[in-house]
């Protein structure tokens, strides 16, 4: 991790491949972070991806926390494994499902993983289903950009 002394934010830079890298800047002691693809002179930011009011968070942990919009990520895990980017995109999958799909998604969705039965099952699978689905197409668009995340 290096400390950017103009900022005295700290910075951790994650290779996914041969030309591009997952660049984590933390801008606070509750571990909040932008996250920015790097390749070559291009850049491109994740929170991008997001409503202006959302925001990520290294927790050590994979989710999205409706309630307090944040996505949360475990950089240690990308770090060990570059194929878990795809995890992170599927949390930001999570979010983008709900914007597409409205309020109620959410609630039924949200309902649905407290609650047993064969229909909220159904709906969790589908939430999932969706969240990866929304997954691979933010890589494609990042493909788009010039970011094979593939």
């Amino acid at each position: 991790m290096i400390e950017s002394a103009e900022s005295r934010k700290k910075i951790e830079r994650i290779e996914l491949g041969e030309d591009i890298a997952l660049i984590s800047t933390f801008k606070d002691s509750r571990y909040e972070c932008d996250l920015i693809l790097q390749s070559g002179g291009n850049i491109f930011d994740l929170r991008s991806f997001l409503p202006t009011n959302h925001r990520f968070r290294d927790s050590g942990e994979w989710a999205y926390i409706e309630g307090q919009k944040e996505v949360r990520t475990d950089l240690r895990e990308i770090h060990r494994d570059k194929r878990n980017f795809f995890t992170l995109l599927h949390e930001i999958g999570h979010v983008v499902a709900i914007v597409r799909h409205g309020e109620e998604y959410s609630q039924k969705t949200t309902a649905a993983q407290y609650s047993s039965g064969k229909e909220n099952y159904e709906l969790v699978v589908a939430d999932e289903r969706n969240a990866w689905a929304e997954a691979l197409q933010m890589a494609r668009t990042l493909r788009a950009e010039g970011f094979d995340v593939f």
